[in-house]
């Protein structure tokens, strides 16, 4: 019998007029008011974007992969754990996601869960102000026998 995953990814980004990023300078805005000029610095990391990151395809595309690649582990299963686990990485200007990081989780559904984002593949970066930007992405797997 083959376990589904249900996963909810959580609207800590949203669409937004104005961008909030980590660097406090750069949340002030350009110094001057040339038109060429950009908010984002390539190292800034935004929590607030007008485009969020997803993966490519949107939530259908994202479903289909964790239906194909999705293993509940077996330990798990025996202990009959179950939980929220929330995860938390960057997606980076090129697609390409890092510095994952577990918000909560039982421990034994850590690893599985993390493996499901390194192995996803290339994101859809987030936009801002028409320019491809770093942002945090947050997503929350539900694991339920």
């Amino acid at each position: 019998m083959k376990y589904i995953i249900t996963l909810t990814c959580l609207a800590f980004f949203s669409n937004a007029v104005f961008a909030q990023v980590t660097d406090s300078i750069l949340a002030r805005g350009p110094e001057s008011h040339d038109s060429a000029r950009s908010y984002s610095n390539p190292d800034s990391i935004y929590t607030i974007v007008e485009i969020v990151a997803e993966y490519p395809g949107g939530i259908m595309a994202w479903n289909r992969y964790l239906n194909n690649n999705f293993i509940y582990p077996n330990k798990a299963k025996k202990a009959h754990l179950q939980g929220d686990v929330s995860v938390r990485f960057i997606v980076e200007r090129n697609g390409n996601t890092n510095s994952l990081e577990i918000v909560s989780c039982p421990e034994d559904l850590r690893e599985v869960t993390l493996n499901l984002i390194k192995q996803s593949g290339v994101w859809s970066p987030a936009i801002q102000k028409g320019r491809k930007v770093r942002s945090y992405k947050t997503v929350t797997f539900y694991y339920k026998l």
